[in-house]
């Protein structure tokens, strides 16, 4: 079990994550990280004080809750009105897609059913047998170069 207490940097640094959309070097200089620091921001979103701090800030059962509200989430819309000159707020009764595909989405990369990598279908291919043939790539392009008339 993780026991690391999140500093202060941390903690300034999620809020500041919250604040300005969710840019994390610039919520890292903006909470006191360095330049250098800031360029790398998985050395903070993988530290074990970090995991504590969302813990703390974001439980489970918190992200369950509005997860499940924005699966079933009303679609609202905004219709003047000619007569009274007034903007009318109207909730309908149909589901707001956005939302749904927005939380499905979340739902789907949380239970790592899915994720927005590139697959490259390498599985089961040694690192050493990739640049083996990258190797044997590299060398026929350039034999066909220098072979080829000027």
């Amino acid at each position: 079990m993780n026991n690391v207490k999140p500093t202060i940097k941390q903690r300034k640094a999620l809020s500041n994550l919250a604040e300005n959309g969710g840019n994390k070097g610039k919520a890292m200089r903006d909470a006191g990280y360095s330049e250098v620091s800031s360029k790398t921001p998985t050395k903070l979103t993988e530290s074990r004080g970090w995991e504590t701090l969302l813990k703390e800030e974001l439980p489970d059962d918190f992200l369950l809750d509005k997860h499940k509200k924005l699966l079933n989430k009303k679609e609202t819309r905004l219709k003047n009105n000619v007569t009274t000159g007034k903007i009318e707020v109207i909730r309908t009764k149909e589901i707001d897609s956005t939302s749904v595909a927005k939380g499905l989405d979340m739902a789907y990369k949380i239970k790592k059913k899915y994720d927005d990598k590139l697959k490259l279908g390498f599985d089961g291919v040694s690192t050493e047998e990739l640049k083996e043939r990258a190797a044997q790539l590299i060398a026929g392009v350039i034999s066909n170069k220098q072979g080829a008339p000027n």
